[in-house]
């Protein structure tokens, strides 16, 4: 039973997609943002961050629906980057 379950273990972590970090990888939000032209926000009245991601989990516990917008008017808006995603 154990070598069942220890199996079952096995193939279920050996077909979880894995995440790979790059050596040197020391983009910041910003430059990520320049490739991409979007961020998200979550546009509540308390926010002022902006996300590279809309499944950031600095957006968890936004009470409106995250919007998409352009890091130009994010910073005319006086939001600032994430520090989750920045990482």
């Amino acid at each position: 039973m154990m070598k069942k379950l220890i199996f079952t273990i096995a193939l279920l972590m050996l077909s979880m997609p894995v995440a790979t970090i790059e050596a040197g990888d020391s983009s910041s939000v910003e430059e990520q943002a320049k490739e991409s032209g979007t961020m998200w926000i979550c546009g509540g009245p308390k926010s002022t961050k902006y996300h590279k991601s809309k499944t950031c989990r600095g957006l968890n516990r936004c009470s409106k629906t995250p919007k998409k917008i352009s890091l130009k008017e994010c910073k005319k808006k006086g939001y600032t980057a994430c520090r989750i995603c920045a990482r």
